[in-house]
Parts: C-alpha cells; structure tokens; sequence
C-alpha cells in the first residue's frame, strides 16, 4: 500500500468513524447533515460534480461557489485534498470546520 492509499484509508475512517452511524444511511433510515455528506464525498474519492449530485439527491443543498466556504470545499475537491487537509484549510480561513463526529 502507498502513501496515497494510506492516506486515503485515514480519510475514510475520519469520516466514518463510528460504523454504527454509518449503516442507517446506507440503508436509507437516516439521512446525513451536510457537513458529513460533504466529508464523506471527500474521503471516498469523488469530485466536486459528483458530490454536488449527492448532495443534491439527499435535498442537502449543493455547492455553491459564490458562497466563499463552498469555494474553498470545492478546491478542496479539484485539488484532491484529505478531510484532515480541508478542515485545517477552513480553521486557517476563519471558516467552520467539516464536523465528522457522530452527532452530525
């Protein structure tokens, strides 16, 4: 396994961290704030297209790139960055943080 895969599994499990959580959403009997779905687009890998489609389909509002935070999620996603990555990269721009605890 490579550095990129490594990072990539880290990734996952930051943004699904209790397994527990995760299973009433795939399973359609909850659905996620958009914070989590965002990180959770990120961490498996998809692009910012594919996450605003997500996004889109669960009704959690899309990316907006005139919304300064949306911006910065959606380099994040073009510059193929890690949950950890982005989240300091909001922290760093005065913005609130991706949440990946399991309240979100």
């Amino acid at each position: 396994m490579n550095y990129n895969s490594e990072k990539k599994t880290g990734d996952v499990y930051d943004a699904l961290r209790d397994s527990n959580y995760i299973y009433p959403i795939l399973n359609g009997k909850q659905r996620p704030k958009r914070d989590r779905a965002i990180a959770l687009c990120l961490a498996v890998g998809m692009t910012d297209k594919e996450c605003i489609r997500c996004l889109e389909r669960s009704n959690l509002g899309i990316l907006y790139a005139k919304n300064k935070r949306d911006s910065v999620i959606i380099y994040a996603f073009r510059n193929k960055m890690s949950v950890n990555d982005l989240n300091a990269k909001l922290i760093y721009l005065g913005f609130n943080h991706l949440v990946v605890s399991k309240e979100s």
